[in-house]
């Protein structure tokens, strides 16, 4: 089966993925949490600043809760079901989640610049529901993201995709 070494590879792996997903979730409670301090406090000009931006910092930690979803499955996938575990993939499984963060603040960005639309509804609950779920898919599937990030962009801009963005099978310029 597996080595002693590598069975203690996996399994700190997703020791570090559960502690990150736990702290992505306590970033998330503490920004929401601070938000509600009185206003009368001595912390008012940083609180007022976090809840400015609060809608992006939970952008930013949804989409790491989202990488790091995927990445727990992928071990739980490799090690327990397929029983492929690899110790080459690891760094990907360490950098993954935090990659996953900052795809959930430019998934913000884009929607916040109006190049990714929901609805043409004024509703701030669904406008927020809609934003914070792009975010977790986008945490959760960073290559189809990168693909329709370099779609907009050439829509928009006329930017030709890179390598990644091209299909198999097509011709490169």
């Amino acid at each position: 089966m597996y080595s002693k070494c590598q069975f203690g590879i996996a399994l700190t792996t997703a020791i570090y993925l559960f502690l990150l997903l736990c702290i992505y979730l306590m970033g998330m409670l503490a920004i929401s949490n601070i938000i509600h301090i009185s206003d009368d406090s001595t912390w008012k000009g940083i609180i007022t600043s976090l809840n400015e931006y609060s809608s992006v910092m939970n952008s930013i930690f949804i989409g790491g809760i989202g990488g790091s979803v995927y990445c727990l499955r992928a071990i739980y996938l490799n090690f327990s079901v397929f029983k492929k575990w690899d110790n080459d993939y690891l760094i990907w499984y360490l950098i993954r989640p935090i990659l996953s963060l900052v795809i959930g603040g430019i998934s913000y960005l884009f929607v916040k610049a109006g190049l990714v639309l929901f609805s043409s509804s004024e509703q701030y609950e669904l406008n927020q529901l809609s934003l914070l779920s792009l975010s977790f898919l986008c945490g959760l599937n960073i290559d189809k993201f990168m693909k329709k990030l370099e779609s907009i962009g050439e829509m928009v801009w006329g930017i030709s995709p890179s390598n990644m963005g091209k299909t198999e099978g097509t011709k490169s310029e």
